[in-house]
């Protein structure tokens, strides 16, 4: 153990002695691992981006019936146990499935679909939202715009609005009679959620059953457990368990529609960068593998008649074989701190550059709302990255430390 710690300060002696030899070999580990980190990262984070950006979205993660069903409230029950869903309710598509919303402040009728909802819905958790009360409920923006229930400079909520004393009639209407329900609105779904050919309202299940009871002239005639639910709103708890969900409803008979096609668009991307940065590094590593090699080897036998005399001195052949691992640790580690301290120079440039550019071809920048970068690396990632580098170093010197080991003592008299 004496001759490994002699060893070591010997090797970095020999390294501070041949400076500039030295900092070109850490130059070059640097510029071969610099672009590595700026590919991983730029893989990492665009990935994490659009997955952030997709997940955000409650929409991607929905799970619509293509035709009706007939689905009990045992069925929903197991399904919201299923830790793949995080959220479904059973929606109804009666006749006509919208309801006229009037209000003493709006210049005309408007009509909208309705959605039942309930707390943990993501679209209104997404907004801090909830529909509490039967007489609640939550309106997309261009609904509530053009009941006039904003305030036109903030486009929020009036506050006699969101206070109850303004509210609004919906007006339901079967062969015989109209009825006329008095909501109040609790909040809005913002601009980016909402379309302008879309008027939405959503409302409590139990609401939305006794308007569909009223529109079939069955009010309150039906157990609510006897009742067979023709639809269903459903929300996935992760975008990859989207897929899976569908193979299951499928394997049901319930044929579904959702946004699996844009979801594996994303994975198709992610393996598709796995595969370049995994062709890339292998080239990389390979080539700083063998010139690695090249330089130790001709760097042991530049020096022998050096390392033949401590060998004579009583050096071990082992502590003498340590020698140019030792100074390929010590590039592998300098080289590895250069290239992080370059990656930290270029990085925000790069990210500029390739986010202005690219939004011409993804139609907005892909840096998500939430502040995710571009490009994205962790001190985990440059730690694992340097882990890497010493062992392709430590591989790289075996060749020079069984040379150097092998050197005769001999040698360094015979050079005398």
């Amino acid at each position: 153990m004496r001759d490994i710690r002699s060893i070591f300060k010997i090797s970095t002696c020999d390294m501070i002695h041949e400076f500039w030899p030295s900092l070109l070999a850490i130059l070059g580990l640097a510029g071969i691992l610099t672009p590595l980190l700026i590919l991983f990262s730029l893989k990492h984070g665009v990935i994490a981006s659009m997955s952030n950006r997709l997940l955000a979205s409650p929409k991607y993660r929905e799970i619509k019936s293509e035709k009706h069903q007939k689905l009990k409230a045992k069925w929903f029950t197991e399904m919201a146990k299923d830790s793949k869903v995080e959220f479904i309710i059973p929606h109804i598509f009666f006749l006509n499935t919208n309801a006229q919303l009037t209000n003493d402040f709006a210049s005309e009728h408007i009509f909208v679909d309705l959605n039942p909802t309930a707390p943990g819905d993501p679209i209104l958790k997404r907004w801090h939202l909830t529909v509490n009360k039967n007489d609640e409920v939550v309106l997309s923006f261009y609904a509530a715009e053009k009941l006039n229930l904003l305030d036109k400079k903030k486009m929020e909520l009036l506050p006699e609005v969101l206070t109850g004393d303004t509210r609004i009639q919906a007006l339901i209407r079967n062969i015989d009679q109209i009825e006329e329900h008095s909501l109040r609105v609790v909040g809005i779904i913002p601009k980016i959620d909402s379309s302008k050919n879309n008027n939405i309202m959503y409302v409590s299940l139990p609401l939305l059953t006794a308007l569909d009871d009223f529109k079939n002239q069955e009010l309150l005639k039906r157990d609510i457990k006897d009742r067979f639910y023709p639809q269903f709103r459903l929300y996935a708890k992760k975008l990859k368990d989207v897929q899976k969900l569908v193979y299951l409803l499928e394997s049901h008979d319930i044929p579904v529609t959702s946004k699996v096609d844009r979801i594996q668009e994303m994975q198709q991307i992610d393996t598709l960068l796995v595969l370049v940065f995994v062709v890339v590094s292998g080239i990389s590593a390979l080539g700083f593998l063998l010139a690695n090699t090249v330089n130790l080897l001709a760097n042991v036998s530049r020096k022998q008649r050096d390392l033949s005399i401590l060998r004579l001195l009583g050096y071990s052949s082992h502590a003498i074989a340590v020698f140019p691992a030792i100074q390929a640790i010590i590039i592998a580690v300098a080289g590895s701190i250069l290239a992080w301290g370059l990656y930290y120079l270029a990085a925000p440039l790069i990210e500029a550059q390739f986010n202005d550019n690219i939004r011409s071809l993804f139609g907005y920048r892909l840096a998500s709302e939430n502040g995710t970068d571009l490009m994205l690396l962790f001190p985990t990632h440059f730690f694992t990255a340097m882990g890497l580098t010493v062992l392709v170093s430590l591989f790289a010197s075996i060749a020079a430390g069984i040379h150097a080991a092998n050197l005769m003592p001999a040698k360094g008299i015979r050079h005398d």
